[in-house]
């Protein structure tokens, strides 16, 4: 019996790692204070079999230590594919915006379909936080970073722009 890819996460391929450097380099221009890269391929996990989100972790050799105010962003060299009519979400664990006062930088990720593969870096996902603490907040090897969560949507009833995606953050309002 043929195994159905549904929705799930898989290792950015070798050439969309060649797309990295341009990345992190949009991402430093566009005001990120800090990018990380993360090391080897580590497939996020539900932490239990009733979990909605799976945990995605950071994989980098060096400690990231963010101070009050600190806007940095995890490449995270997992991609997701996805069907139809679902999207990923990227929030922070319950754990980080409660006793961390960690949040996402873009307060909430929404991760298309088409995001998947794209030309500009492959579907990479990139995961941006600040922190809104007075302390310091310290991540290390194997820390999960965010929970990403699949979600079914309805579109609306006017048409979907024609264009096709053709890079990352922020592409579809790009003219």
């Amino acid at each position: 019996m043929e195994n159905i890819r549904v929705r799930g996460f898989e290792p950015v391929s070798e050439e969309g790692l060649l797309l990295v450097p341009k990345m992190k380099e949009t991402l430093e221009k566009k005001g990120i204070d800090r990018v990380f890269v993360n090391g080897a391929y580590q497939e996020p996990v539900r932490g239990t079999k009733k979990s909605a989100g799976s945990d995605i972790f950071y994989t980098g050799e060096e400690d990231i230590v963010l101070y009050y105010g600190d806007k940095i962003a995890i490449i995270t060299n997992v991609k997701a594919y996805m069907q139809d009519g679902e999207m990923l979400i990227a929030n922070v664990r319950s754990s980080q915006g409660m006793f961390s006062d960690l949040m996402m930088a873009n307060t909430i990720g929404v991760i298309d379909k088409d995001y998947y593969n794209n030309k500009g870096n492959e579907g990479n996902i990139g995961i941006g936080l600040r922190n809104l603490g007075k302390k310091p907040v310290t991540i290390k090897k194997g820390d999960a970073i965010a929970q990403l969560i699949f979600v079914p949507f309805l579109a609306p009833d006017n048409p979907p722009k024609d264009a096709e995606r053709e890079d990352g953050f922020g592409h579809t309002s790009k003219k």
